[in-house]
């Protein structure tokens, strides 16, 4: 009896998901022009933005962690970590990649050292609040440059999320009583190779979930474009369909809401494009919440930090723009478009120069791993 009555209270939403479904499948067969067009846009902004930007810092940030190849970073900066942050060590390497990478690496680093036991629950859940940031290439070559026309605007977007980021890890440590103990870095006991086979097939995998999310994203809002839902809801709301496109936009995907911020022209594109990449839209918040599901981390905490990551930030771009104002007054739809010729060209060269550096990191941090066993091989044949 007390699975037919579960099987009854849950029958009407059952019968909801069945008729959300067939309607679609309806919608699909009736307007194929509409869907392949909004797939081909979510596959060219994968193909033109988000692969070349994230997939090579996701590979290397994983290889990093899983080889140990960190360690000049931990060594530098893991004693201040865990004085002013109270966080492990390791929790440093894990910020920086964040920071460099783009929204799923940090979350994604964090699963993975809760799964490998460097992290506990609570510390995890305090760094997700402040590494889940847009990567510096995306936000100054790919907004800025590309999209805004302005790399200027660019650096102040950046610097505003950096700075948001730091903010909140600071304050999150205020609250917390417990200092964790300083424990110097040991060198990882995993080949090489296998940390390089595992960080590429990791990193394959987190990269297709995100492509998927985009490219569905990208369907939903041609689909919404084409039956003149945001003509409508502009009307209702008595504002310009432009800054409905960007709002409803930004909210499911970001790369898209930054497209059609930048139709909005002026100080308003600034701050929808800041809103856009500080909040990530819910494509990345979905593939956040399938990453945290297996490691005991919960969402909703994520979720009210990133809202408060969108006020910081805002506030401090506003601040910004004050101090170091662009040379360009006003902002309008970029010359540029993400398909230009000259965006890939600065947003590959940024890309180069932020990997190159970060190379050198890792190499210079598996010499001084590989030294002391050297000397100590050294010193026995002596």
């Amino acid at each position: 009896m007390e699975a037919v009555h579960k099987n009854g209270r849950h029958l009407p939403k059952i019968l909801g998901l069945c008729f959300v479904v067939c309607l679609i499948t309806v919608l699909f067969l009736l307007y194929p022009d509409i869907i392949s067009s909004g797939a081909s846009t979510g596959l060219s902004l994968c193909s033109g933005v988000l692969i070349p930007s994230l997939f090579p810092f996701m590979v290397l940030s994983s290889f990093a962690l899983y080889s140990g190849a960190d360690y000049p970073i931990v060594r530098l900066f893991g004693k201040g970590t865990v004085k002013l942050l109270r966080l492990p060590a390791r929790s440093v390497s894990i910020f920086l990649f964040s920071l460099l990478g783009g929204y799923p690496i940090g979350p994604k680093l964090i699963a993975s050292a809760v799964e490998r036991g460097e992290l506990n629950e609570h510390q995890a859940q305090r760094m997700l609040s402040f590494c889940s940031n847009a990567g510096p290439a995306f936000v100054v070559s790919a907004v800025g440059f590309g999209i805004l026309g302005n790399i200027t605007a660019g650096l102040i977007l950046l610097g505003a999320q950096v700075s948001s980021a730091l903010i909140i890890a600071l304050g999150s440590s205020l609250f917390e009583k417990n200092r964790p103990a300083y424990r110097p870095m040991k060198p990882s006991s995993t080949p090489v190779s296998l940390s390089f086979v595992k960080a590429v097939t990791d990193s394959a995998s987190a990269m297709m979930a995100l492509c998927a999310f985009v490219v569905v994203f990208a369907v939903i809002l041609r689909m919404m474009d084409g039956f003149g839902v945001f003509s409508t809801l502009a009307s209702i709301l008595h504002l310009k369909p432009e800054l409905v496109t960007a709002v409803v936009s930004g909210f499911l995907e970001v790369t898209s809401g930054c497209k059609a911020a930048a139709a909005c022209g002026g100080m308003a594109s600034i701050l929808l494009c800041c809103l856009f990449t500080a909040f990530s839209g819910l494509s990345v918040l979905f593939q956040v919440r399938s990453i945290l599901q297996n490691v005991g981390i919960r969402f909703g905490p994520y979720l009210l930090s990133k809202f408060l990551h969108c006020a910081l930030s805002t506030g401090l771009v506003l601040l910004f723009f004050q101090l170091f104002p662009p040379v360009a007054n006003v902002f309008g739809p970029s010359q540029l478009p993400l398909t230009s010729q000259v965006r890939p060209f600065s947003f590959s060269a940024l890309t180069t120069i932020l990997f190159f550096l970060a190379c050198l990191v890792l190499i210079a941090g598996a010499g001084r791993k590989k030294s002391p066993r050297f000397l100590t091989k050294k010193r026995r044949r002596g």
